[in-house]
């Protein structure tokens, strides 16, 4: 999934699981060839979907960096600040385990 934010875009807090397969992983990574600390536009890993979480880690979207995760774990991108004139763009890889077909 190829996801472009900019100023003012409102994000919400979600889980990239999409079915109940156990070891389910996301990979994103970060498509700006520049960025500057002040853009803002962080990734951020929350304790839970609750409106009480607590943000357990926070992820600067420099320039070719991937940060691959458990899809389970709620997480959410903030917008750019205002001085930024473009979007953020990143692209989410979905990655499941391997399956057993047995026939």
């Amino acid at each position: 999934m190829l996801n472009a934010y900019k100023y003012c875009d409102v994000l919400s807090v979600h889980t990239d699981v999409h079915d109940k397969l156990p070891g389910c992983k996301t990979a994103l990574i970060y498509g700006n060839n520049k960025w500057d600390i002040n853009w803002g536009s962080e990734t951020i890993f929350l304790s839970s979907m609750d409106s009480d979480a607590e943000i357990l880690q926070s992820v600067i979207p420099k320039p070719g960096r991937m940060v691959l995760f458990d899809a389970d774990i709620p997480h959410t991108g903030r917008p750019p600040v205002s001085i930024f004139p473009n979007y953020r763009y990143s692209i989410a890889f979905n990655l499941r385990p391997k399956q057993n077909n047995t026939i």
